[in-house]
């Protein structure tokens, strides 16, 4: 804990906490504390391991592999030195290297499981281990009165004390502990976790060879230093903002629950920066990936959390509300926002289930559940409506979303008008997604930016690039997105390889640069099956393209027919081609379109409207006046 805290000190007081440290070193020499070298090393080993792991060098990382090795081998000689004049206590012969484990304890060890069979399920009891045959006349003329009076193995003492069932539930929770702090190491970085984990090492692996389990003030003291070690990981957690740490745990909490931190850069950014901006300390809980350091530089606490993907699994959907549930009672949030039909269901779940204050669940869409004619769609939709119509009597549960046809959906689920509220999308930077200012010169663009899923009329578009290339028109389509593997709607990597290889489509993947590609195209074309607002339509209206969608919820949100562009019906490709080819071909009517669209959004549905309008309803206040858009990432000074 000293070598920990001479990192977060600064100037002097870093090195008293380092000279501290070394000064423990002689005074264990001289009293011969065997436990407490023991521990250290345990302790030492552990943050080491983890460091192997963290390091990307190969060369450091052999380096310090090897520098822990060679520490090991000179603390265990250091030990033999120690423990080597206890080689002849009571003529007993050793039979383990007395560096590793020392002559008493070897003693105790060989009484203990002589005894360990005589009642091997369920042991002699807790405590009963005086009364074992022979323990008093072990003790002899040494210090210990009773065994395990003297603090020996954990291990040894629940064995005979409890049988091979207590060492069924110790045995894995100790596993289950070392587990889950080197998982947190890797996660959280070593700086942030090592503390616990050493502090783990130190008490339970440790005290394999010298701890007592059932030893009160050990336990005592191993308590102590684990709750100091987890403050200490939650203060570097908090990232120290510029309130400074003590004024940061006074804050007002806002905890935003949404599949993946890319999914939060991309559509929920705004609202988060929003809510920093109000002085809320934010916390993103998701599948976290490569976004999650920028998020962090930027203020948020960014928690990774196993959202479950590809379905309502039962399994995965518990292991979700399990870690939700922990996460929002350790939190304690004012407010949990729930992005997308699938956070809404289990973490609204979660934070009933811990008594959390006010959730605001958006409703994004009610995705392929809601569109799939599927037998096991149409289960699942059944149970997410049950669970709705549950979730309209909480009164704690509150919903947004971002279509008519989902209000009323809602309404009729049974939510009160006072905990509903339909705010259209997510907001766009209309700034950053502006119309060109110049004409192309090569083939016509039509631009599909979303997931490669069926339920994005992914098939629909096909077959109209198909239908158009017969008749002889030579427009490009770039599709912009990644195939979505974890969702069972998705298309797969060799499908749109082959289109491409067909020359019906320009398949880009997932791209960072989407403003660049809009205006570089002339027309927008979402033939979804069921939406909220999709975004991507809502970027295309701000870069002042027409656009062309399918007649459904959500699309029709944003798209007005024969006014910002054209509506075709449902899953009819031959619609959707001659609705591409009549814009395509009447560049008046296109133009006119985009500029109606453009002035939509920058009349209703800018980002600056609608993260005011959401972040009041969020945390039930006025709305904040101006949300200045910023470019995620680093900002430079």
């Amino acid at each position: 804990m000293l070598v920990a805290d001479a990192f977060d000190r600064k100037g002097v007081r870093k090195y008293v906490s380092v000279i501290a440290s070394i000064a423990i070193l002689p005074i264990l020499e001289v009293s011969q504390g065997r436990a407490n070298v023991a521990a250290i090393l345990a302790a030492g080993c552990a943050m080491g391991i983890c460091l192997v792991f963290l390091i990307k060098s190969r060369f450091i990382k052999v380096a310090v592999f090897a520098g822990i090795a060679v520490a090991i081998v000179g603390v265990l000689l250091w030990l033999g030195e120690v423990t080597g004049n206890m080689s002849d206590l009571r003529g007993f012969v050793p039979y383990l290297p007395t560096w590793l484990v020392d002559v008493h304890r070897q003693m105790i060890w060989q009484f203990t499981y002589s005894h360990v069979f005589d009642h091997p399920l369920i042991g002699y009891g807790i405590n009963a281990s005086p009364w074992v045959p022979g323990a008093n006349e072990l003790a002899g003329s040494s210090t210990q009165s009773v065994l395990p009076g003297h603090p020996h193995s954990w291990f040894m003492e629940i064995w005979l004390e409890v049988g091979i069932i207590g060492l069924l539930v110790m045995v894995p929770m100790v596993a289950c502990c070392a587990v889950a702090a080197f998982v947190d190491v890797l996660r959280n970085g070593g700086k942030v976790s090592a503390l616990p984990l050493a502090m783990l090492a130190a008490y339970w692996f440790a005290g394999l060879f010298n701890y007592s389990f059932w030893t009160s003030w050990w336990f005592g003291v191993f308590m102590l230093g684990i709750s100091l070690a987890f403050l200490r990981r939650e203060w570097l957690l908090l990232g120290k903002p510029a309130l400074g740490g003590r004024q940061t745990l006074l804050r007002r909490k806002t905890m935003i629950v949404c599949a993946e931190d890319w999914s939060f850069v991309s559509h929920r950014i705004g609202l988060g920066r929003a809510a920093l901006v109000r002085g809320d300390d934010v916390v993103v809980a998701c599948n976290v990936g490569d976004a999650a350091g920028a998020l962090r530089s930027e203020g948020f606490r960014v928690v990774d959390v196993p959202i479950a993907r590809g379905g309502l699994s039962p399994l995965k959907s518990l292991k979700t509300v399990k870690a939700l549930a922990c996460l929002i009672r350790r939190e304690q949030p004012d407010v949990i926002v729930n992005v997308a039909i699938q956070c809404v269901v289990l973490s609204a779940f979660a934070g009933l289930l811990v008594g959390a204050k006010r959730s605001v669940n958006m409703i994004t869409g009610l995705g392929f559940l809601f569109v799939s004619g599927g037998v096991k769609a149409r289960i699942v939709r059944h149970i997410v409506s049950l669970i709705l119509r549950v979730y309209a009597r909480c009164s704690s549960i509150n919903v947004i979303v971002q279509n008519r046809d989902d209000h009323t959906l809602m309404s009729g689920l049974g939510f009160k008008e006072s905990r509903l509220v339909l705010i259209r999308g997510s907001g766009v930077d209309i700034s950053a997604f502006a119309p060109r200012t110049t004409s192309s010169d090569g083939p016509k663009t039509a631009i599909f930016v979303a997931r490669m899923l069926w339920s994005k009329g992914l098939s629909e578009l096909i077959e109209a690039a198909r239908i158009l290339k017969s008749r002889n028109h030579t427009y490009r389509f770039l599709l912009v997105g990644d195939a979505d593997p974890a969702n069972p709607d998705s298309a797969s990597e060799s499908d749109l390889v082959k289109w491409q290889q067909d020359g019906l489509i320009e398949w880009l993947g997932k791209r960072s640069d989407i403003a660049h590609l809009l205006r570089s195209a002339d027309l927008a074309v979402l033939p979804s099956w069921r939406e909220g607002l999709p975004k991507s339509l809502l970027e295309a209206a701000s870069s002042g393209l027409a656009m062309v969608s399918t007649d459904v919820p959500g699309c029709r949100e944003i798209v007005s027919h024969q006014e910002n562009g054209l509506l075709v019906p449902l899953r009819d490709a031959n619609a959707l081609a001659d609705a591409i080819e009549k814009l395509m071909e009447d560049d008046a009517a296109r133009y006119a379109y985009g500029a109606a669209a453009r002035d939509l959004v920058e009349r209703e549905l800018c980002d600056q409207v609608i993260i005011a309008k959401t972040l009041a309803f969020v945390t039930g206040t006025a709305p904040v006046d101006h949300v200045h858009a910023v470019r995620f990432g680093p900002q430079k000074a």
